[in-house]
């Protein structure tokens, strides 16, 4: 009856902050709520002498709280595909954001306390697991802040993928670092905690996947401005096309005599600083923007040219 209470429970909810739901939301429901599973059955082998009604209801809430965090998630991603923010949308976001805080709060002071007082190893996990959910939540919140300022601009906002990536390269370190403290407690004071190696590597993985990129990122970007020559105004017109090949913006440069004194000067490596629209040469020939400022995401495969391929291995 608890179980069936708690479904019909979870349905209202769903209906009351989300509507119905979407195909890929409902498959990445399933997706994650499987790993979950798996590793609560491993974590209820692993400390089975301290398992009774209570720690199998503290469980289900557990779970219970991490699947309206996956979906507010998703519906906070799906904010990069709208034009404007509906009211009942806003709403129904900030209750149910308003609803995960508290809860996460609420539990993680709970488990803290009663592994402190009681010496419980099973409360340490729900302390460990709703400091992540916590973690998580201040991501997504962050992230619709982002979104909603991006939607607010008419997506005009270049700096946005700047701070979606320092935001995502930040929840990433934290969650390690939350994952390794509490693997090495429980190995040190109780027993090897097997259920948290899979997310150990997905996190270790993740996170120096984007380390990677920043450094790729930084390479490409380093005196860029230097190691091509710019196009003046006049090389422009009499281009076919005068649009930027990763950015798509219009292309608009200098004179031809400040192009050629500046051409003049990169040589020597003494050449200034330039503005953050003026138009680059690449070996290609192809025409691109120099950005002084900024990180836009990109894809490689979107660039048939080996000299852009080079410019920009991954962000540009």
């Amino acid at each position: 009856m608890g179980l069936f209470l708690t479904i019909l429970l979870g349905k209202l909810f769903v209906r009351i902050f989300f509507g119905h739901l979407r195909a890929i939301e409902v498959e990445r429901l399933y997706e994650q709520g499987w790993f979950s599973v798996t590793e609560t059955i491993l974590a209820l082998a692993l400390l089975r002498d301290q398992f009774d009604v209570v720690m199998l209801t503290l469980f289900v809430f557990l779970l219970f709280c991490k699947i309206f965090h996956w979906m507010l998630e998703d519906r906070v991603a799906f904010m990069e595909q709208q034009t404007r923010l509906a009211k009942l949308f806003l709403a129904r976001t900030l209750s149910l954001s308003a609803l995960l805080v508290v809860a996460d709060c609420l539990m993680l002071m709970y488990s803290i306390e009663s592994s402190l007082k009681y010496d419980a190893p099973m409360m340490i996990v729900f302390a460990f697991e709703y400091a992540v959910l916590l973690v998580r939540f201040i991501s997504i919140g962050s992230k619709f802040v982002l979104n909603a300022i991006d939607i607010n601009r008419n997506g005009d906002w270049e700096e946005k993928q700047t701070y979606v990536f320092y935001l995502e390269l930040v929840h990433d370190a934290t969650k390690l670092v939350l994952y390794l403290g509490f693997f090495i407690t429980m190995t040190i004071y109780y027993r090897f905690p097997i259920q948290i190696m899979r997310d150990i590597y997905i996190t270790g993985r993740s996170l120096i996947g984007r380390c990677q990129d920043w450094i790729r990122y930084r390479k490409a970007m380093h005196n860029m401005h230097l190691r091509y020559p710019t196009v003046s105004q006049t090389e422009l017109d009499a281009m076919n096309d005068t649009t930027c090949i990763i950015c798509r913006d219009e292309m608009a440069g200098p004179t031809q005599e400040q192009a050629d004194i500046w051409n003049s000067e990169r040589q020597t490596g003494n050449a200034p600083l330039l503005s953050g629209d003026t138009p680059k040469r690449l070996p290609c020939s192809h025409g691109k923007q120099y950005i002084q400022y900024g990180y836009r995401r990109i894809r490689c495969d979107q660039i048939y040219c080996a000299a852009s391929y080079i410019l920009v291995p991954n962000y540009g």
